[in-house]
């Protein structure tokens, strides 16, 4: 090595080495690698994060596919050898798909826009008017959602099992009516915002309808708006995001009832739910499988049915939300965001 090769001496005092932490390519590198990190880091909590959600799904739409030998074969994990759609048959057929389905989607539907019309004007009347034992009201409404639904059904079924309202039917008609088997209790919770989770309901459109300005209210008075025509012309446009947002959480709830729809509709002849009859479909799928209960293999089996079952449960949610995401994330967002 030449002797007169000039050697960069290392930084021996604070002063050298400060001149260097400080350096603007430094502490642009040094920026640039937190950055790096944390990007790094945030992108395997996510994808960490979205497998557990998504792999059982991936899984579950998987096996729907899948004949009896590819669920016992180790080889096959999620790509089938053989696609087929026999289990979607025995799926369908089981739960009696089309019908259950469609009395599903009908029930759902009217309830969520019972539901909707009846809590929208309770909840408007909490925010807009000053009444009397309001406060108390109001805490009966927080208590209906603190009330697990499981511990009013028995009495709720003795009641529309005899319904008579302050004995008018008895009076005229001899004997009370039974409301079981029929539409007319889900209608009339409904009506009365008495139905599932109507209380969170009437509570988000009670905040939404606070948080407006009451200029809006004022004005309107002052050009002669009666009070309903200040609701319908002013309040219930601007309160389309609120509208929207208890309308869809109002029929994911109602599709997925279980607890309600088990007790009012008994007969599974001619009322039913897909998640009803997905819980009483196991004896079924035995015996149409031409098996018994003890067989190994059909109780390996039994699971991919049932899966195949949820999946075409869930399958008009999935299509619900893809066609109205964009307005549901919109209205999560905008909700209580007013004024």
């Amino acid at each position: 090595m030449p002797f007169n090769m000039q050697i960069k001496k290392i930084p021996q005092n604070g002063e050298d080495f400060q001149n260097i932490y400080f350096n603007p390519k430094f502490v642009q590198a040094r920026k640039s690698g937190k950055k790096l990190l944390s990007k790094l880091l945030r992108f395997v909590f996510l994808a960490g994060f979205c497998f557990a959600i998504l792999y059982p799904i991936i899984l579950m739409v998987s096996k729907a596919f899948m004949q009896r030998m590819d669920v016992f074969d180790n080889t096959v994990i999620l790509i089938p050898k053989t696609f087929t759609l026999q289990n979607f048959q025995i799926a369908i057929l089981q739960l009696d798909y089309w019908k259950s389905l469609t009395h599903t989607l009908f029930l759902s539907t009217m309830i969520m826009v019972l539901e909707t019309a009846s809590c929208l004007l309770v909840g408007y009347g909490f925010a807009r008017f000053n009444f009397k034992l309001r406060g108390l009201c109001m805490a009966l409404v927080v208590f209906t959602i603190i009330v697990p639904p499981q511990l009013i059904l028995s009495s709720m079924y003795v009641q529309f099992k005899m319904f008579d309202p302050l004995g008018l039917i008895s009076l005229f008609g001899g004997k009370p009516i039974s409301l079981i088997d029929t539409y007319w209790p889900f209608a009339m919770l409904a009506s009365t915002a008495m139905a599932t989770k109507n209380g969170l309901f009437i509570l988000i459109f009670t905040q939404f309808f606070r948080n407006m300005p009451k200029e809006f209210q004022e004005a309107a008075f002052i050009d002669g708006a009666s009070s309903f025509q200040t609701f319908r012309k002013i309040m219930l446009p601007n309160a389309k995001t609120a509208i929207v947002t208890v309308a869809l959480f109002g029929f994911l709830w109602q599709y997925n009832d279980l607890n309600y729809t088990s007790m009012f509709l008994r007969s599974k002849e001619v009322f039913s739910n897909t998640f009803y009859r997905l819980s009483t479909f196991t004896t079924q799928v035995y015996d149409m499988l031409g098996t018994n209960q003890y067989d190994m293999t059909l109780d390996m089996y039994y699971p991919v049915i049932r899966s195949t079952g949820v999946l075409l449960i869930l399958l008009p949610l999935i299509l619900l939300f893809l066609v109205a995401q964009r307005q549901f994330v919109e209205s999560i967002e905008r909700v209580g965001i007013v004024g």
